[in-house]
């Protein structure tokens, strides 16, 4: 994705929750991003994509760069 990244989380109980408390909060402090969930049937994955302007990508990497490997729990499209 060229403005942004689309992150995979298991299916499993609690990320749903997980995952809308953590778009709650980046909403509050980036309200910039725009943020897709989406389900995959029968329990599947759940992909998180976070998206903005011009210079998104970069924050983003940045970001997650700053808070170090153990921050990426799922697996995410570079």
């Amino acid at each position: 994705m060229k403005d942004g990244y689309e992150f995979v989380f298991p299916g499993s109980a609690g990320w749903a929750t997980k995952l809308v408390e953590l778009i709650d909060a980046e909403r509050a402090c980036c309200p910039f991003f725009a943020f897709e969930l989406r389900f995959e049937p029968h329990g599947g994955r759940i992909s998180l994509r976070v998206r903005g302007p011009e210079g998104t990508k970069e924050f983003v990497k940045a970001e997650l760069m700053e808070a170090g490997p153990l921050a990426i729990s799922a697996e995410t499209e570079v």
